[in-house]
């Protein structure tokens, strides 16, 4: 019971992600600028993240 509630919110979870790039593909046509921001701030995140991940393996490290 528990593994198939986890499949369906796995599920639901991967359409809101699609929902969401459908949403931001059509706001995209509408304005490049916009896209490049969306871009650069998705690449800052990702970066982030890595840097965390990495200051968290130097830790464990010590």
């Amino acid at each position: 019971m528990e593994f198939r509630s986890r499949y369906f919110l796995r599920k639901r979870v991967v359409v809101d992600v699609l929902s969401r790039v459908q949403r931001s593909k059509s706001k995209l046509v509408t304005s490049p600028k916009n896209l490049d921001r969306k871009l650069c701030k998705q690449q800052d995140l990702i970066n982030n993240a890595r840097a965390d991940q990495h200051q968290d393996l130097s830790c464990s490290v010590q």
